[in-house]
């Protein structure tokens, strides 16, 4: 009996307690190791996607590059769409001023807005600190606004979901600062303002936002492909492995955007 069971513990026991220890502490080590594993391939992610001293110094001056193009956009495409009311002019900055802020962030977009005012104001403009500080209000009410929503959604319908909230917020932005500053500009009071609001103040910012938002939409992935063949941004591509440089579904929403406020222009012609 006792050679029995010392043969049992011997060529049974021993060996499956062996075993069982074994998966017990591989199990163990395993579970220790996977999330280690998970945590190094995150932080290895995140390293590919933390831009480079090389990608910063081609962001700052892709950065300075739209703040060139925004101003010659202001001094070559200004364009009065009210005639009775000289000082609502349209230019397309804010287009330029945008996909700078979806591409590289808030403080972009916000940084080539004051750059841009100021530079008009020592140059071009005729409407000193005042038109200053409503081009900057202008600018930042649309681009920051479209900028801060993006980074938070970055997609197709984020992207639309930012140029139609920053073109609502351009619109009731301008709507306070023309009621608070135009009295000081033109001298006038501010009930004559409040009546200037629907037949004019009103209709030009819809039609400035909508021009800019459709502008945007078409030209920005064609603009951030560029930017990425530079090394500004790693290449993005789409499911079947080609670059992604068009959007046509861009195109089919800016193109009635454009339709609906080159007639209002007419209409307020």
């Amino acid at each position: 009996m006792r050679e029995g069971w010392a043969f049992f513990r011997a060529a049974v026991l021993c060996p499956a307690m062996r075993d069982f220890l074994f998966l017990r502490n591989y199990s163990d080590m395993a579970a220790m190791t996977v999330p280690r594993k998970i945590k190094w391939q995150r932080s290895n992610q995140m390293n590919k996607n933390r831009p480079t001293s090389r990608s910063r110094i081609i962001q700052l001056c892709i950065t300075g590059m739209l703040c060139a193009l925004a101003f010659v956009a202001v001094a070559v495409g200004r364009v009065p769409l009210i005639p009775s009311m000289s000082f609502l002019t349209f230019d397309p900055k804010d287009s330029i001023i945008v996909i700078g802020g979806l591409a590289f962030g808030p403080v972009a977009a916000a940084a080539i807005s004051v750059i841009v005012a100021l530079v008009e104001m020592l140059t071009i403009s005729t409407t000193g600190p005042i038109g200053f500080a409503m081009n900057i209000i202008s600018s930042c009410s649309f681009a920051v606004t479209a900028s801060l929503i993006y980074k938070k959604k970055h997609s197709y319908k984020g992207a639309l979901a930012a140029l139609g909230i920053g073109w609502c917020a351009m619109i009731v932005a301008m709507i306070f600062w023309n009621w608070i500053v135009t009295p000081l500009y033109m001298h006038v009071s501010r009930d004559a303002v409040a009546g200037m609001l629907l037949p004019a103040i009103i209709p030009f910012n819809f039609i400035k936002g909508g021009i800019n938002c459709a502008i945007a939409l078409i030209i920005y992935k064609p603009v951030t492909a560029a930017f990425r063949r530079v090394g500004a941004f790693p290449e993005k591509q789409s499911s079947d492995g080609s670059v992604i440089r068009f959007s046509p579904k861009a195109l089919l929403v800016a193109l009635p955007i454009l339709a609906v406020c080159i007639a209002l222009i007419f209409a307020l012609r």
